[in-house]
């Protein structure tokens, strides 16, 4: 990873390169792996002292030990990791993945004792933020789905859409905005592209708010989804979006934002449908 990110740096020196991290599954190409081996003692165990593992139904790797990140020591040993991988110059900051894990707690809290279930929770949140004062308050942690998380400068939502958001379809264009009022880098990863998608996202997106799209792998696709939407004029948003009644009376409100080549977007709040009309 630490060559790639090198080898993406000596072509665009100004580009940002994100570690991925998974806060729950030790996988075996982590430089934490060695340590953790060395010290089973750090990764979690079920309530009749068994390892846990954790695999998910349709990816290709095989079940994985998990880290007990409930424990100061397993903690400081990711933690050190992270810096160290900060101070090869490769590596900007990292993508926590797993940090709000309902998944986890559903699919194996009941195995794990009671205190260590409901401990888990709290202690990926107390990672991600001691990731983040460790490498610097300037570098960027995004936290998968952790949109409120104090003292972490990122946050994402990998199933973002209208119909899928932390406010609920008719509010989803808040979280943006809420990121944006605590200068919070956000990244809205959308399974689709489509019209309703994009205009709620526009609605509420912040200078620090990127919109992504597309497969979690390029095997037997295409490669990167990149939609004609994309290069339509926008320029920058002219103020916040603003409440609209339907001028008809049919009772509808919608959130209506306009931007500098004249673009304005529009997204009802009644149906979650959203509209653009490009500018020039």
């Amino acid at each position: 990873m630490v060559a790639n990110f090198r080898r993406l740096k000596a072509i665009n020196p100004n580009v940002t390169t994100l570690a991925y991290f998974s806060t729950c599954a030790n996988f075996p190409h982590y430089a934490t792996a060695a340590t953790f081996a060395a010290q089973p003692s750090l990764l979690l165990h079920n309530s009749s002292g068994g390892l846990v593992h954790t695999h998910v139904p349709g990816f290709t790797w095989p079940a994985v030990t998990v880290f007990d990140v409930s424990q100061p020591v397993a903690r400081k040993v990711i933690v050190d990791a992270c810096v160290a991988a900060v101070a090869t110059g490769a590596v900007d900051g990292f993508f926590l993945d797993r940090v709000d894990d309902g998944c986890f707690q559903r699919d194996y809290g009941h195995t794990l004792d009671p205190a260590k279930s409901a401990a888990l929770p709290q202690a990926r949140e107390t990672l991600a933020q001691e990731i983040q004062a460790a490498i610097g308050a300037e570098r960027l942690v995004v936290a998968n789905h952790m949109f409120a998380l104090d003292d972490v400068s990122g946050a994402m939502d990998e199933a973002w859409s209208v119909g899928h958001g932390a406010n609920g379809a008719a509010g989803i264009w808040q979280t943006l905005a809420e990121c944006d009022k605590a200068n919070k880098a956000v990244e809205a990863h959308c399974s689709n592209d489509n019209l309703d998608s994009i205009a709620a996202f526009l609605i509420g997106a912040g200078p620090l708010a990127l919109f992504g799209t597309g497969s979690w792998s390029f095997t037997g696709s295409a490669g990167p989804a990149w939609s004609d939407l994309y290069d339509k004029p926008l320029g920058k948003p002219l103020g916040p979006a603003v409440l609209q009644r339907d001028p008809a009376g049919g009772g509808n409100v919608s959130m209506v934002r306009h931007f500098a080549r004249g673009t304005t977007v529009s997204f009802c709040l009644n149906t979650s449908k959203g509209a653009i009309q490009w500018g020039q």
